[in-house]
């Protein structure tokens, strides 16, 4: 483990690595914020519930990445991949700049369109990152790598939600919270700044800016390997039962464990502390290989704890006769009814880690060096549909048949036993074609 960390002392991985999680906080502190907006009514939309709002919000952020992210592998595999990565981060800046007007104003629509430009801001900045890995690493310091990417976002999701669910609540909110988001992404592009050149994977190639050609050229390409399409499938099915969590965890709070603001940024610490204990520990545990046996693992504990949290979500708070709509952290962790769901959510994002990381480093380590940052494309891709379909799932459970936060979490859980029956029998497949 402790080499996984020496790659934060090298000039090739920490700008990249930076630059990415300034990205990943950027995206959650306006998100969390617009989402704490809604969940708590100080922004509405009319004819628009919570729920659907909410839902709303995590589907504009993730579509951009459907519609663009074919266009960006091409771009960061006929260019370098550090000035494509600069001048995302300009974008950025442009982009917050929107935001603090539509903060400024109050304007929830000005703020979703603004979600829409951050998704498509992170759309062309996905195949750069994970395209650069493979170049700036050895085989052997992958998985060491990925995990610390994967640490990273999750420390980021977890700091950018807070910190977004602390400024909306704060005296001049929206001064404050345009300020924080303008400060970051400056501070972003500055490290991308550092990232290194390295070699560029297509110089000849001619970009085609039909969106919906190159689409489907992406994906034709990727799912001709067949190890490098069940990959895919398996990392976009990840991205599908992380959405239905996190997108979720604002109304569990708020319905089922009857927690304010605080307790959403409670509860997402805990989900992320897991991912990032489950990432770290890929490495010892696979000592620096490519263990699949670890997504294995991992997709049992997505099915176990998952399901679990139908049962162990209280009621109602043992220490109160009636619901409490604003209790707060210290308050939770006084009830013992709580210690149950914290720790299966904990475990949870264990799993999750297992899971994860040994994909992604199989993809980087499998696809052609040529095509690698279109094959991450086409992974961002499939990923944004399998996002896009939880958010639309979720919003039909809940909000047409009335299907309550807890159950959604079972039903996920059922899905995901399907989904490993077909997909967990295929990963001594995926071993055979590389040895990894």
């Amino acid at each position: 483990m402790a080499q996984q960390f020496s790659l934060l002392t090298k000039v090739r991985f920490l700008p990249l690595f930076m630059t990415q999680l300034l990205g990943a906080l950027n995206d959650n502190i306006f998100k969390q914020s617009l989402v704490v907006l809604f969940t708590y009514g100080l922004l509405n939309m009319a004819g628009l519930s919570s729920s659907m709002l909410n839902n709303l919000a995590a589907i504009l952020f993730i579509l951009p990445f459907f519609i663009f992210s074919s266009t960006a592998g091409q771009l960061a595999d006929k260019y370098q991949k550090a000035k494509v990565a600069q001048y995302t981060k300009i974008a950025e800046i442009a982009i917050m700049a929107i935001a603090c007007l539509g903060l400024w104003l109050k304007q929830p629509v000005l703020l979703l369109i603004t979600l829409f430009c951050m998704g498509a801001q992170s759309a062309f900045f996905g195949p750069v990152k994970y395209g650069s890995l493979p170049q700036l690493l050895h085989k052997d310091e992958l998985i060491g790598g990925n995990a610390l990417f994967e640490t990273g976002t999750s420390m980021a999701i977890l700091c950018g939600m807070m910190i977004g669910g602390y400024l909306v609540q704060s005296t001049n909110a929206m001064l404050y919270t345009g300020i924080c988001v303008m400060g970051v992404a400056v501070v972003g592009y500055a490290f991308s700044m550092r990232i290194p050149n390295h070699q560029v994977n297509d110089p000849a190639l001619v970009v085609d800016w039909n969106i919906a050609r190159t689409t489907i050229q992406t994906l034709k390409m990727v799912f001709a390997q067949r190890d490098l399409g069940l990959c895919i499938i398996g990392i976009s099915w990840f991205w599908y039962y992380g959405a239905t969590f996190i997108n979720q965890l604002p109304v569990y709070s708020r319905d089922v464990l009857f927690g304010g603001p605080t307790v959403v940024g409670f509860l997402l610490a805990i989900f992320s502390v897991g991912i990032a204990v489950g990432s770290l520990l890929c490495e010892k545990l696979s000592h620096k290989r490519i263990n699949l046996g670890l997504t294995a693992l991992g997709a049992v504990g997505l099915t176990v704890f998952s399901a679990c949290l139908l049962w162990l979500s209280p009621v109602a708070p043992s220490t109160a006769s009636a619901p409490l709509p604003s209790m707060g952290v210290g308050a939770m962790l006084r009830d013992t009814a709580y210690y149950l769901p914290l720790l299966d959510l904990l475990m949870l994002g264990v799993s999750a880690g297992f899971f994860i990381v040994p994909l992604y480093a199989y993809l980087q380590h499998s696809a052609p060096s040529a095509i690698c940052a279109r094959v991450v494309a086409g992974n961002n891709i499939v990923n944004a549909l399998f996002m896009v379909g939880s958010a639309l799932l979720a919003m039909l459970l809940i909000g047409t048949l009335s299907v309550s936060v807890p159950q959604l979490f079972a039903i996920t859980a059922l899905l995901n036993v399907g989904v490993c029956c077909w997909f967990l029998p295929k990963l001594r497949y995926l071993a055979s074609v590389k040895q990894v």
